[in-house]
C-alpha cells in the first residue's frame, strides 16, 4: 500500500504516465526527463526499480516488477526495511506512533490507508502486477 500511494505521488507529479494497456489494465511509462526533485528518497529509489524493471521501452508491463523483484529479492528487502524504518519515523514525528503503540492520531490515520487500499484494489491497481 506504501509503494502504491508513492506510485500515485509520482503520477501526479508527472514523474510517471498512465495508459491502458490491451487488458485495459493500466500500465506504466516513464518520461525521458521526468523532473525527480519533488521525491523523497524512499520514492526516489521505488522509481529506480521500477525504471529498471520496465526495460528498454520504459513501459512497466504488467508482471515487469514481480519478475524483477523475484530476480533481485535482497534489493526489494533493503528498501522495504528502509521505508519501514522511515515510516515509523515519521509516525512518531506526527505524534502517531509512541513507542511501538499508535496513538488515537494513528488509529485515525490507519483508517484512511485502509480506505486508500480498498480504493487501489477496486480500481484494479492492485491487480496491476507492480507489487508482488
Amino acid at each position: 500500500t506504501i509503494a502504491l500511494a508513492m506510485i500515485l505521488h509520482m503520477v501526479q507529479n508527472g514523474c510517471i504516465l498512465t495508459t491502458k494497456g490491451n487488458g485495459r489494465k493500466p500500465l506504466l511509462s516513464f518520461p525521458e526527463n521526468a523532473d525527480l526533485s519533488g521525491l523523497g528518497k524512499s520514492e526516489r529509489e521505488l522509481y529506480e526499480m521500477m525504471l529498471e524493471s520496465s526495460g528498454s521501452d520504459r513501459i512497466l508491463q504488467s508482471r515487469e516488477f514481480s519478475k524483477w523483484a523475484r530476480r533481485h529479492p535482497e534489493k526489494l528487502m533493503e528498501w522495504n526495511s528502509g521505508v519501514r524504518s522511515e515510516g515509523r519515523e515519521n509516525l512518531r514525528d506526527k505524534g502517531s506512533l509512541s513507542g511501538t503503540a499508535y496513538t488515537s492520531k494513528g488509529i485515525e490515520e490507519n483508517r484512511k490507508i485502509v480506505g486508500l487500499k480498498k480504493y487501489l484494489s477496486d480500481t484494479g491497481f492492485m491487480e496491476n502486477g507492480l507489487i508482488c
